[in-house]
């Protein structure tokens, strides 16, 4: 009887030790579980979110900095205007050119025919081929002794027929090429029966198809004052196929200047220094300043195209 209690007794025992075994263990598995779980998580969330790196953190800028940066001018250049060359007016014989109506109203054009002179009494200007010529109608100055006028010579024409011509386009050729600044020598068509007293506001400017230069002078046969009566603006230059030769002779008028030679009240005891002053004189002065303003007259000759 008592065997039985004790086997008895043992039965309850290692049950109760297996409950507490079971029941240990179901602890430990959740315990690991849990962990586990945890860990798994925080992996998770690392990966997905990581820490912002430290260099992408920024400062705000100070006030001043921040107002440097972050301004916007509150004006711009204006863009440059792009000048329209005008259409040309004037057609005539195979020559285009803008008349400005500030320089004249409108033009006389005239084919001139050809010349072979006087063989008892040659003369300059006595001698020439065929050509145009352009008389300015209504020019903006009234009293002068120049009629104001454009020409156009046929140049190889003209050196078969004068000498002098010929190698009066062979001078401005070498002009344009070199370009000085002080010519020694100033070339000059038509050929006149005088000679020039001084040159100045020298310029070197091109046309549509060609190129040369423009100056002030005055021509006389003796020693005279520069005055507003007689002073013009002339245009020497040779199409590009060198084949014609243009000139243009433009009467200018200057405040500076008396308005006729009886206007000037002095004597030229020194021919010589007084002609210089009046180049560096009117050389200095702007040219917007004459009559017509000399850029008016540049711009006509700019215009000019010659087939």
């Amino acid at each position: 009887m008592q065997n039985k209690k004790l086997i008895l007794i043992l039965i309850v025992v290692l049950l109760f030790g297996l409950c507490t075994l079971t029941i240990l263990l179901g602890l430990g598995g959740t315990l690991l579980y849990t962990r586990a779980a945890r860990l798994s998580k925080t992996e998770v969330f690392e990966t997905v979110f990581p820490p912002l790196p430290t260099e992408t953190i920024e400062e705000p800028l100070p006030t001043t900095a921040l107002a440097t940066a972050t301004s916007i001018p509150t004006s711009s250049p204006s863009p440059a205007i792009p000048t329209v060359e005008p259409t040309p007016n004037i057609d005539f014989n195979g020559i285009r050119f803008y008349l400005d109506l500030q320089i004249a109203q409108g033009v006389l054009p005239e084919l001139v025919p050809a010349s072979t002179g006087n063989e008892t009494d040659f003369f300059p200007a006595s001698v020439y081929p065929e050509y145009t010529q352009f008389t300015l109608q209504g020019y903006v100055l009234k009293d002068t002794f120049h009629t104001p006028r454009l020409y156009v010579y046929p140049l190889q024409e003209y050196r078969v027929l004068d000498r002098a011509a010929g190698e009066m386009g062979d001078r401005l050729l070498q002009l344009i090429q070199d370009r000085p600044e002080s010519p020694e020598e100033f070339p000059f068509l038509p050929l006149w029966n005088a000679a020039p007293l001084f040159h100045s506001n020298l310029r070197y400017l091109p046309f549509k198809n060609g190129s040369g230069l423009r100056y002030l002078t005055q021509f006389a046969q003796d020693v005279l004052p520069i005055n507003n009566y007689d002073l013009f603006y002339t245009y020497q230059g040779i199409t590009a196929d060198q084949r014609w030769y243009v000139a243009a002779v433009l009467p200018v008028n200057h405040p500076a200047l008396p308005n006729r030679i009886e206007d000037a009240d002095w004597e030229i005891s020194d021919p010589e220094s007084y002609y210089a002053q009046i180049e560096a004189q009117l050389s200095a002065e702007a040219d917007e300043s004459f009559i017509p303003p000399l850029s008016l007259l540049d711009a006509l000759i700019a215009s000019l195209r010659i087939w």
